[in-house]
């Protein structure tokens, strides 16, 4: 395992993990190096709320594009040894020299900004009169170590609210969207999720919580959860999942058959007899794409298939030749029959 580091050499595979621009190898090196310790978990997960807040700053900035990017380059190659290597920017070490167009090169440059110190980390983070703290995911998921060591991973656009300090008896905690929680084993300081006026409790599990407009889905990856609205309370164990309704109060309790659901965090669509309606749906958000199902007959068609970080068109592709449907584009819309 790889000790804690932060060096050019772990800052710059970060860069291009975060860019998206990692080969498979690096994408496997970054995650491995990540999960190596509690300090590198920490150490990324500043990285990337730098890096969510410099997205945020990006519309905004009037920044020399190709200055900040060489200033990042030289911060990043300082310091082993004294040296300082030159090198031309995006060059890769077949020599070709790789240019980082439009957007990325903007968000590379505000990210320069950011680690040069012009904006700090801290800003991404807001505390309330109470003593909370609020965590926004923005536009990518989002890895978070709370203080007992608990993990969570946020989808984009979720927000979680979490004490400095959690009280000596509890472990509450605040969930709008979507989240995976990976939680730290305490029988004597119990974890629990407020969310939409329900309450997830645990010991120590793993489960994932989406908040939709018309339900709360609450699915158990492992060990047993207890969900409650002062009402009514039902057990979930590992490979079920709840359906509580918002409006008519109906909870649906069934087993979770695939686990699609995981995308967000792991970057493969995994499906196991998923209806297309469902597979349809993850992919838009994962996408930013607008899917239209336009023939109702092929909404429950079932597909099982893995999909490992693939684009979009490859993945379409797939399923129009395994389902035998037709798919088509127009203009930004992509119809389905």
């Amino acid at each position: 395992m790889l000790p804690f580091q932060s060096n050019h050499a772990i800052d710059e595979l970060l860069v291009s993990y975060l860019l998206g621009e990692a080969t498979e190898e690096q994408q496997r090196s970054a995650l491995k190096w990540i999960s190596a310790s509690a300090e590198n978990e920490r150490y990324f997960q500043e990285f990337q709320q730098i890096w969510e807040k410099s997205r945020e700053l990006a519309a905004n900035s009037s920044v020399d594009v190709n200055a900040a990017w060489e200033r990042m380059r030289e911060k990043l190659e300082k310091g082993k040894n004294g040296r300082k290597e030159e090198r031309k920017m995006g060059r890769r070490e077949d020599g070709k020299v790789v240019s980082l167009a439009g957007w990325w090169r903007r968000a590379a440059a505000i990210l320069a900004i950011v680690l040069t110190g012009a904006v700090s980390w801290t800003i991404y983070r807001q505390w309330t009169n109470a003593g909370w703290m609020e965590l926004a995911s923005q536009e990518a998921t989002l890895l978070q170590l709370l203080p007992d060591s608990s993990k969570i991973t946020l989808n984009k656009g979720a927000t979680i609210e979490y004490p400095k300090q959690f009280a000596r008896n509890k472990r509450r905690i605040k969930l709008k969207g979507e989240a995976f929680f990976d939680v730290k084993r305490k029988p004597e300081q119990p974890f629990e999720v407020m969310v939409n006026k329900l309450t997830v409790t645990v010991l120590g599990t793993s489960f994932n919580i989406r908040e939709t407009d018309s339900a709360t889905i609450v699915i158990v990856e492992s060990g047993t959860v207890q969900v409650s609205d002062g009402n009514q309370s039902i057990v979930l164990n590992a490979g079920e999942q709840l359906i509580a309704g918002n409006t008519k109060k109906s909870w649906t309790k069934v087993q979770q058959t695939d686990k699609l659901y995981q995308y967000y965090r792991t970057r493969t669509f995994n499906c196991d007899r998923t209806p297309l309606w469902k597979l349809v749906e993850v992919l838009n958000e994962a996408y930013d794409s607008n899917i239209v199902i336009t023939n109702p007959a092929i909404r429950e068609l079932p597909i099982t298939t893995v999909f490992e970080n693939q684009p979009l068109e490859e993945v379409l592709s797939i399923i129009s030749q395994t389902l035998d449907i037709t798919i088509t584009r127009k203009d930004d819309q992509i119809y389905v029959e």
